[in-house]
């Protein structure tokens, strides 16, 4: 499924439900994931599921756009709801045509969903290196 941009900015934001439902995802489960990296706790959500017209499996891990703060990681529910995530996009010139092309960074989720509440972490935007 192509994604749309409906407006001038440099991301796009997702309801990760309906955005897996407009791809014949069913089955959905969101939980949240923490791993080491270095010294610091990183919360991955885990996405799983069924594309139903195809039978492939959905199973990935979506890294987080902010870090989390000890309080983030205390009040960590055990499972999600759901997600809402974001793309980025920066244009990037060719350089064997000197063409500009969009391109587009991997999924990072932004909020949880849990009983309800929309949550987002507390800490500074996550810097991502390569």
């Amino acid at each position: 499924m192509p994604n749309i941009n409906l407006s001038q900015v440099n991301y796009v934001d997702y309801v990760a439900s309906l955005y897996l439902n407009a791809c014949n995802v069913s089955d959905v489960k969101f939980s949240p994931k923490t791993v080491k990296v270095g010294d610091e706790d990183v919360v991955l959500v885990h996405v799983e599921g069924v594309q139903r017209s195809t039978g492939i499996i959905v199973n990935f891990d979506m890294w987080p756009r902010n870090n989390a703060s000890e309080d983030d990681l205390k009040n960590l529910p055990k499972t999600l709801d759901d997600v809402h995530f974001r793309v980025g996009y920066w244009p990037e010139i060719d350089t064997e045509t000197g063409e500009t092309k969009l391109r587009e960074g991997k999924p990072k989720w932004i909020a949880y969903i849990s009983g309800g509440k929309k949550t987002i972490f507390d800490g500074e935007k996550r810097e991502y290196l390569g």
